[in-house]
């Protein structure tokens, strides 16, 4: 029974959502603001993250097809050698964005957090959320059901099969979202 309402939910927030996802930059509507959810850039063990990777090049290809104009890039930032904000905005830079378009979320610790920075500081505004499709389906989501003009640019994700855990924990952060 647990595994049929948890899968329900699932389901139920994933349709929610699906009319305000996007996979490619010239379909999406414009914003003005683009809100980066964070992750770390390398992964426990070592090497580079293919969230982070993928999550910067989706807001640089916003950026450059004039789909949004400022990027805010929302993390956590909790330790003084682990900030996420900083390395997402370092990473921007490289890829090319402005420095002086990039803001920091520094209380981006959890997709809700980032969300109420977002909705507090710019009421009223819309917002694209970049984030893989699995979590962007919550966040879009809880963007929504909380009254904000949200959509969702989804970054490239590696799979389920290279990374259960993530995807599996998702499942119970919909459910979550669902019950807020």
């Amino acid at each position: 029974m647990v595994i049929l309402v948890i899968a329900a939910i699932n389901i139920y927030i994933d349709f929610k959502a699906r009319d305000f996802l996007f996979d490619h930059a010239n379909a999406i509507p414009d914003n003005t603001y683009a809100l980066v959810l964070g992750t770390s850039k390398y992964v426990v063990g070592g090497g580079k993250n293919s969230y982070f990777e993928s999550r910067m090049k989706a807001a640089e290809q916003l950026f450059s097809a004039n789909k949004v104009d400022t990027i805010i890039v929302s993390g956590d930032n909790r330790e003084d050698n682990y900030n996420e904000p900083k390395r997402m905005k370092q990473a921007l830079i490289e890829l090319g964005v402005p420095e002086g378009l990039i803001l920091e979320d520094k209380s981006g610790t959890k997709t809700d957090f980032s969300i109420r920075y977002f909705k507090n500081k710019y009421p009223g505004q819309g917002v694209t959320i970049v984030t893989q499709k699995f979590h962007n389906q919550r966040a879009v989501y809880s963007a929504r059901k909380n009254g904000m003009n949200a959509v969702g640019f989804n970054a490239n994700d590696i799979g389920f099969l290279r990374d259960k855990k993530t995807h599996v924990r998702e499942w119970f952060a919909k459910v979550k979202a669902f019950t807020l």
